[in-house]
């Protein structure tokens, strides 16, 4: 068992958990009106994206990576509380260690779940966020997102660059890889040549940076 305390305004103070192994594959009823068609796993959570766009989460919930702007733990799969346009859906999701990413149809990308180290790009002085949020800095810099992924403490997002062109000349998008978080083992090549370093330099991590 283990027990937690947590702010009072967000509606948890105390809870217990029973840890209970599973040593074969068990159906997921909770998932049963769904056709899933991706899953991914962080370090004790889960989520789960089904073909009509809708994004549900199960699991540990202790920094709010369950996405229902709770710290309240689930076994149950439950939608991913977006404040957001519904026309637009999830068509594709990443799971960190304790965060998320989701890309909307509309190219929009949130993140949420745990944010000290910079993993949710959302700026410096971060906290845990638990309720999905907008990463502004590609839509500002009319970046069109190809691809999301995450590490255990970090993220990394492939996206198209619009580039200027006039009638007589028409230029294909530039593609750049930006990431984001713990920036241990030179992970977004801070130094530019592909040299192994061991570095911790937080004007690095706290925002999408481009790799050179």
């Amino acid at each position: 068992f283990s027990t937690s305390n947590f702010n009072a305004a967000e509606g948890v103070t105390e809870f217990k958990v029973k840890l209970r192994k599973c040593f074969e594959p068990k159906k997921v009823l909770s998932l049963e009106k769904y056709k899933c068609i991706k899953i991914a796993c962080g370090c004790a959570h889960t989520l789960a994206l089904a073909k009509d766009g809708t994004l549900l989460s199960r699991g540990y919930n202790d920094r709010g990576q369950l996405g229902n702007m709770t710290r309240i733990n689930s076994p149950l799969f439950q939608k991913v509380n977006f404040s957001y346009n519904m026309s637009f859906k999830c068509i594709d999701m990443a799971c960190g260690s304790d965060h998320n990413l989701a890309l909307m149809s509309d190219g929009a990308l949130f993140v949420w779940g745990a944010g000290a180290l910079g993993q949710l790009g959302l700026g410096p002085n971060q906290k845990d966020t638990l309720q999905p949020t907008e990463i502004l800095f590609f839509r500002n810099k009319h970046i069109s997102i190809q691809q999301i992924s995450c590490g255990q403490y970090h993220s990394v997002v492939i996206g198209n660059e619009a580039r200027q062109s006039n009638e007589n000349s028409k230029k294909s998008p530039r593609q750049s890889i930006y990431s984001f978080g713990l920036s241990e083992y030179d992970i977004h090549n801070i130094n530019g040549r592909g040299r192994f370093r061991n570095v911790r330099e937080s004007r690095y991590y706290f925002s999408p940076r481009k790799l050179e």
